[in-house]
Formats: C-alpha cells, structure tokens, sequence
C-alpha cells in the first residue's frame, strides 16, 4: 500500500497535459481487431498485442513531444476487474496478470520516452462490472464493487500515479472505486454515463 498521496503535475503544472483519444475505437475501426467485450487487456497477452498497443501509445507520445506538453496515458485494463475474468475466457489469476503487464507497459515507456518538458502521468483505469450501457444500479452493491476495484487496484498500484474509473453508471461502483483508491493512497478521476438530462442511466442524480 502506498505511504502518501502523489502530487499530479497536471494539477500543479502551467503546460496543458493531452490524453488519449479512444484507443479501443482505434483498434476495432482503424486496425480491424476484434476486442471481446471491447476489451484491449487480452491482447496483452501476445507479442503481437503488446507491439500494437506500444505503437498507439508513442504517437500519443509523440504529439506531447512535439508540442512541449505533459500528457496521460490509461492502462488498458477498463475490463481489467475479477469480474470479467469469465467473459474474457481468463482465470482470475490471469486477468491480475494482465493488469500487472499493462503498467509495466507504460513503466518501460515512460522511462525511455519522457523529458522535463514531456512529463508522462500513468493512470490506472477501472470500468463498470457490467455492461456500461445499462443501468446496474440493483445489480452492483457496493461491496461487490469494492471487492473486484480491490483486486485490481492492489496491482494497478504497484506503478501507477492515479487511479481513473470511466463510464460509471451509478453511485456504488463510483463510492467503492473511491473507497478503494484512498486505501491505497491513490487520487481519483471519476467519469460517469449520463443522458441527456443530465441523469444517470437508472434516472438517479449526481446532486443531492
């Protein structure tokens, strides 16, 4: 567990920090790969996959270097959790695993890519333990949630500096991802599915 709070340069920085723009979509649209449950964490799992993944995350990298700014690159662990294990055709074991080798990924990275004016965040991200175009509120308690973001962010946390959670469709999974990333003494970002009104899928505020 970590000992003290990361201080996040693009929270005290003067330069703009760029992040990335959709991988996954990359993968499927413009490289023709299939990702089951839209997941780029198996390939991973494969040279291959790992090459792939490298190449779209230095052109990232590349157009910070250009440009002099900082920038954020995500794990790509969104389906990262035990509870994808299942429809990944991964054993628990193997989906941590997986985790562990998408930080090393950036580790690597970071350390042969990054200047002072390039400064690279790594952020571990989480995702919905369903389908996140569903509303799993009555689906997802809290400590379901809190049970699998412990699991994987006791690895992610072996060598990220922030914790990320994107298109969260209710409050339990957003609280647990919290609860779970302050044990580790991790910051958080929070992204949450809305509709149009402003709601969240099952028809629930984000304003008390």
């Amino acid at each position: 567990m970590a000992s003290q709070s990361k201080i996040l340069p693009q929270l005290t920085a003067s330069k703009l920090f760029l992040t990335e723009a959709g991988i996954e979509t990359t993968l499927v649209y413009k490289n023709n790969i299939n990702l089951p449950c839209f997941s780029a964490l198996p390939l991973l799992g494969t040279e291959d996959g790992i090459k792939t993944i490298l190449s779209i995350y230095q052109d990232y990298v590349n157009i910070a270097l250009a440009h002099s700014t900082g920038i954020i690159l995500e794990t790509r662990t969104w389906r990262g959790s035990p509870a994808w294990a299942p429809q990944l055709n991964l054993s628990v074991p193997e989906i941590l695993n997986l985790n562990r080798v998408a930080v090393t990924i950036l580790q690597n990275l970071r350390k042969t890519t990054h200047t002072p004016s390039t400064p690279i965040v790594i952020s571990g991200t989480l995702g919905t333990l369903q389908d996140a175009y569903v509303d799993s509120t009555e689906t997802v308690s809290f400590s379901q949630a809190q049970e699998n973001y412990r699991a994987q962010v006791q690895i992610l946390a072996e060598g990220v500096d922030m914790i990320s959670i994107m298109t969260v469709t209710n409050l339990n999974e957003a609280t647990a991802a919290v609860s779970v990333a302050r044990e580790f003494n991790l910051p958080i970002h929070v992204s949450f599915s809305i509709e149009t009104d402003g709601r969240l899928r099952g028809g629930g505020h984000l304003m008390m």
